[in-house]
């Protein structure tokens, strides 16, 4: 940890970062071990970090302390080059969204790209960590088509649903098994298992989407592994066409020093789906599989396209409990993704003006003059309205080149 850098930043959030600076944390998880579970030895760290923080923030201290301990475990940061991907993907397929939808932000790592690949887009971001928030807001302090929504998606979905659509939902979700906040509020979900973060996520973020617009989401794959989870992935394939499937190893998120397996999902919002194709069906459905410790359980379209896996399926364990994960393999990632985007035909430059209105929706012409959803209609939440040019600076870190969100830098997306 860099105590000169927190000080920098939260210096830049007190005073409105009148340099226009892009701010990157790197992580909550790291923060966090920091904070609350210091190593033998580093508890000085901890009470120096605590002493920036409560100096900085003294009447919200006690409020950004509780906010950190509730998200910082389920926060993994994107690699750059998978941000970057999944632009290059829609922008090899023409797609050219004029409303996206952020609904979990972090710092904006995603953000900052969106804003330079689509800068005539509105976009909206959601972030519900405090500390994230204030830097999220603070990197869009300059930008008019970003707004900036201090809540989580399931409290703006609740305020939103069947009335505020995006052409672009994306995001890469937040991991962990944990619930949703105020789920008794949420009255439509009749499956206790929506009441899970992740699964809440993988099956509302596509009902924010515009007829014709996509959901690109990275995932946990734990929601496309089990048989269980069928059903809801069968209910998403019937409002959504699958455009692209992709499985990464276990590597992926080894800087936050955790060995998550995560999936890469394109959906493309359709009306009035007659039935799935046999490839949604494979990857609606399970298989089982026996690697010599007993029958697991995996999805049955990665089983049988093994090419859209950045890895080979093996062993491993998950608290103690034998488990399937994927291991890296002599494919290195940045391969595997220009070899994904070589072969990535789809076409959507007129998904969206061809695209149907069903009566739920609002229609084409209607969403044209909506605006982005502003802080007057949404009062219970801190709403920051946030150009185009960000006058950026690239501090020395081993993770520069790498990774969008680090801990405690700054990264600059235009070198």
């Amino acid at each position: 940890m860099r105590t000169q850098e927190l000080s920098m930043i939260l210096e830049a959030i007190k005073s409105g970062n009148p340099k226009n600076l892009y701010i990157n944390n790197g992580g909550l998880a790291q923060l966090g071990e920091h904070l609350f579970y210091p190593k033998k030895g580093r508890e000085e760290q901890q009470k120096v970090l605590l002493h920036i923080l409560k100096n900085s923030f003294p009447e919200t201290y006690g409020t950004f302390l509780e906010s950190l301990k509730k998200y910082h475990l389920t926060s993994y940061y994107t690699p750059k080059s998978i941000v970057e991907y999944k632009i290059s993907l829609l922008k090899s397929a023409s797609f050219e969204p004029t409303t996206i939808l952020e609904p979990s932000a972090g710092n904006g790592a995603y953000v900052q790209i969106l804003k330079s690949a689509f800068p005539k887009a509105s976009i909206v971001a959601l972030e519900p960590d405090l500390l994230s928030y204030e830097i999220l807001k603070n990197n869009n302090l300059q930008s008019a088509n970003v707004t900036v929504l201090n809540t989580t998606f399931e409290a703006y979905y609740l305020q939103h649903k069947d009335k505020t659509f995006f052409d672009l939902v994306i995001s890469n979700i937040p991991f962990g098994d944990i619930p949703i906040e105020n789920a008794f509020e949420h009255d439509y979900i009749t499956n206790p298992v929506l009441k899970n973060v992740g699964n809440y996520f993988n099956v509302y973020a596509p009902e924010m989407c515009s007829m014709g617009g996509v959901t690109a989401l990275l995932i946990s794959s734990a929601f496309n592994e089990k048989s269980i989870y069928s059903g809801l992935r069968e209910s998403i394939l019937m409002k959504n066409d699958l455009i692209l499937a992709n499985r990464f190893n276990n590597a992926l998120f080894k800087e936050e020093r955790t060995k998550v397996v995560s999936d890469l999902l394109l959906y493309q919002r359709i009306w009035n789906k007659s039935g799935l194709t046999p490839n949604e069906k494979l990857f609606a459905d399970t298989v089982s599989i026996d690697l010599g410790q007993g029958p697991h359980t995996t999805n049955a379209f990665f089983n049988k396209f093994p090419h859209q896996v950045n890895g080979e399926v093996a062993q491993g364990y998950f608290h103690g409990r034998p488990n399937l994960t994927v291991q890296p393999d002599a494919e290195h990632l940045s391969k595997f993704l220009d070899r994904q985007l070589y072969a990535f035909e789809f076409d959507l430059h007129n998904a969206l003006t061809n695209a149907p209105s069903p009566n739920a929706l609002t229609s084409k012409s209607d969403r044209a003059k909506q605006e982005v959803p502003k802080a007057t209609e949404v009062s219970q939440f801190l709403a920051t309205p946030v150009s185009k040019k960000q006058e950026i600076i690239k501090l020395d870190d081993k993770y520069v080149e790498n990774y969008t969100r680090l801990f405690f830098g700054s990264f600059n997306f235009d070198a």
